[in-house]
């Protein structure tokens, strides 16, 4: 009788050190698959395809003066209409059609040294203020390197549904991509 009630004991313990380690083995996948995740929505060779066409397109078209805009801390969102780009009405037409071709939902430029993101705290003032209402893009940009990397930034935040369609009614996916731009000229 007295063996019995150790075998039970026994089982006990060697049931609760596999559960332990089954839920230790289970959240550390569960963490693996969310960063893998993560990971496929940002800087995607299609993505970044796209956003290197917009950037030629920006170059050629008024990027230059964007850089009076960007302060050290701060990203600015802007699109065909901005008035510092300065287009031709035939260029905003193009430049729109780029906007609905790629599913491109924002345009952000910014320096290259985006560091400022990570003192961002959940109280989002000043010069995280973009990131109000837009975890997305926090998220994003604090995965971005160039630390003291002098310079500018373009980055795209695209609009998708999962099959690759412009985003509409449907449920969305959010992909992102960046391209550093060096000195402006």
């Amino acid at each position: 009788m007295e063996k019995n009630g150790f075998i039970f004991i026994e089982t006990i313990v060697i049931v609760a050190i596999l559960t332990f380690s089954l839920l230790v083995v289970y959240t550390s996948y569960n963490s693996a698959i969310t960063k893998e995740k993560n990971r496929l929505k940002y800087n995607d060779t299609v993505y970044l395809y796209r956003t290197y066409n917009i950037v030629n397109y920006l170059k050629n078209n008024g990027l230059k003066n964007m850089k009076s805009l960007v302060k050290d801390n701060a990203l600015i969102q802007f699109n065909c209409r901005h008035n510092i780009l300065n287009l031709s009405i035939e260029n905003q037409k193009f430049c729109d059609s780029l906007f609905i071709e790629y599913h491109i939902k924002k345009i952000y430029i910014s320096k290259n040294d985006v560091s400022f993101v990570q003192n961002c705290t959940s109280s989002i003032a000043g010069d995280c203020s973009i990131f109000a209402s837009d975890q997305n893009l926090y998220n994003y940009v604090k995965t971005i390197g160039d630390k003291g990397t002098a310079g500018y930034r373009i980055i795209v935040e695209y609009s998708e549904t999962l099959d690759g369609k412009r985003c509409g009614t449907k449920r969305c996916q959010f992909n992102f991509a960046t391209i550093s731009l060096g000195e402006i000229a």
